[in-house]
């Protein structure tokens, strides 16, 4: 029987899964990018040493490729023209967010959510932002390229020789009702439909592998590409999360938690937008896995340092710092790319145990934070959460998520989600399951369940630092903070 591979396209590599229907076994190989980095080219260059390996393990035997990739990065692509001339755009900075502002101001909510689904998102490189962006600030490239390419679209084309791309990387321009852009919305934003590529469903399969490219990935000319999605989706789906009122926590750079919703929610200041079933309603912050990981360089202490530090503060014996985890900005809540991290209620008594502690406990703050904007109507009822990616293996960080969110965490074997909801794209495409959800039944496994700590007093002195936490999240706006650099 033919294996699946999904293949999810990162900031600092491509990881393939394979998927074999036989028996659910799922393996990953990674691609780190050489010196070429995070391009056009290193994409490229990393998909295909991701997938040789595949192939020298299993042969040519395969029955699709299923993709997903960073979004928020733009390609101005000019299809005559070599690919080191191409101007590409980063997901970060604030390019986008004068326009953002302009375009809520002057249409509103409700505007939006009739044109693309979704209300606008307070995400300055959501594609009707940056666009506009392109076209206002940018007007000479803008104008000069041929085609607006996002990764996963380069190399759909690096794959089969042909100009296709899904309507998930492109939230925020189609029209719901007739599945392709919406003419108004791209009026609006200054941009032709043949600018764009051509859309089509994230499970169709559209076209196969060209001669040059099956030669180089080790598999058969003509194997189908199946679209696949945006990086979120496939990692939610990844983590098994198919069906209304899931709730979920992809933790990683950064970190996206919400859940399932039937409809579309809010005016932007959380991200909602249309999913296989129902809307991904998320919140989703900037520096939460870039925070841990320098606290974890910067103050070595073990778990059980942290956990004598946890009962001193349940015991209300101990005050270590308060952490803003803010190291390369915020997004929600406070939508803040500016913002810097801090410590507060520093003294000299404070170890690297405390320091360290801090900055788990400011992470979990932030992402409770969102998790407190979303309707406590879809929330009150959730009693499992489920996580997802590389920080989900820290059961300290999980014991004090369960603590805080009063829920049962349900951790995941595979950590390496996106690649593994990509695989299952296609392998659903091609009828090796009939649903997403038996894809999931069959490929997602637990590996673990995080429970809340019996003793009430861990929950409470969280909840306790927690207001403070709220009450300073704005210190950076509050004192002009920005001064200082």
């Amino acid at each position: 029987m033919s294996y699946y591979i999904g293949i999810d396209v990162g900031t600092s590599s491509v990881k393939a899964s394979i998927i074999n229907p036989a028996d659910a076994r799922i393996l990953t190989y990674r691609a780190l990018y050489s010196e070429l980095g995070n391009t056009p080219a290193g994409w490229w260059e990393a998909l295909k040493r991701a997938v040789a390996q595949v192939t020298a393990d299993l042969g040519p035997d395969c029955g699709g490729l299923g993709m997903d990739a960073q979004v928020g990065t733009y390609i101005l692509y000019h299809e005559n023209e070599p690919a080191d001339s191409w101007p590409v755009y980063g997901w970060g900075g604030p390019y986008g967010s004068a326009q953002r502002e302009a375009l809520q101001k002057e249409k509103g909510t409700e505007y939006f959510v009739r044109h693309t689904g979704m209300p606008l998102p307070m995400v300055n490189s959501f594609p009707i932002a940056r666009m506009r962006w392109f076209a206002e600030d940018r007007t000479d490239e803008w104008n000069h390229c041929t085609h607006v390419l996002a990764p996963k679209d380069y190399l759909y084309l690096q794959l089969t020789g042909e100009l296709i791309s899904d309507s998930f990387t492109w939230n925020g321009l189609e029209n719901p009702a007739t599945g392709v852009p919406d003419d108004e919305i791209l009026d609006l934003i200054g941009i032709s439909r043949g600018k764009l590529p051509r859309m089509v469903p994230a499970l169709a399969g559209p076209a196969g592998l060209s001669e040059a490219s099956a030669a180089a990935l080790g598999l058969r000319p003509g194997t189908p590409v199946y679209m696949g999605c945006n990086d979120a989706h496939a990692s939610i789906l990844g983590m098994g999360v198919t069906s209304l009122s899931q709730a979920f926590d992809l933790t990683g750079t950064s970190e996206h938690i919400g859940l399932i919703t039937p409809n579309a929610l809010g005016d932007g200041e959380l991200v909602c937008s249309p999913y296989f079933e129902g809307f991904t309603t998320f919140g989703v912050t900037a520096s939460s896995g870039q925070s841990i990981d320098w606290g974890m360089e910067r103050f070595p202490a073990d778990e059980e340092a942290l956990w004598q530090v946890y009962r001193g503060v349940a015991a209300g014996e101990k005050a270590p710092p308060l952490f803003l985890p803010y190291v390369c900005g915020e997004r929600s809540p406070i939508w803040d790319g500016d913002a810097r991290g801090a410590f507060l209620g520093l003294s000299n008594t404070h170890t690297d145990a405390d320091m360290l502690y801090s900055v788990f406990e400011g992470v979990v703050f932030s992402v409770w934070h969102i998790w407190s904007m979303l309707p406590a109507s879809l929330t009150g009822d959730v009693r499992r959460l489920r996580l997802g990616g590389g920080a989900s293996q820290n059961d300290f960080l999980n014991t004090l998520k369960a603590d805080l969110f009063g829920t049962s965490l349900e951790i995941l074997a595979e950590k390496n989600t996106g690649a593994l909801g990509a695989g299952m794209i296609a392998a659903v495409g091609n009828g090796a399951w009939k649903t997403l959800a038996d894809a999931a039944d069959a490929c997602v496994r637990l590996h673990h369940t995080v429970n809340p700590q019996a003793d009430p007093r861990f929950a409470q002195a969280l909840r306790r630092r927690f207001e403070v936490y709220r009450d300073v999240c704005g210190i950076n706006r509050a004192y002009d903070l920005y001064r200082l650099r």
